[in-house]
């Protein structure tokens, strides 16, 4: 994610369920989306706009270059 925001570029992240595995709790959940937007504001991005979807299921995220 870093090199293409670098580059200047727009980048989408989906977040989604995993299959057969353990469900994540509400917490474990926010705790994620907010690694994801930490990560992401440390590689030199912002989000734009409002991420789509719900918690504890489908999200997407756009993130893009802080010179844009």
């Amino acid at each position: 994610m870093g090199k293409f925001l670098a580059k200047g570029m727009k980048v989408e992240v989906a977040v989604e369920r995993k299959r057969g595995g353990k469900k994540a709790t509400p917490d474990e959940a926010a705790a994620l989306v907010k690694r994801v937007r930490h990560e992401a504001e440390a590689l030199g991005g912002k989000e734009k706009g409002v991420a789509a979807g719900e918690l504890l299921k489908t999200m997407k995220f756009v993130f893009e270059a802080k010179g844009k």
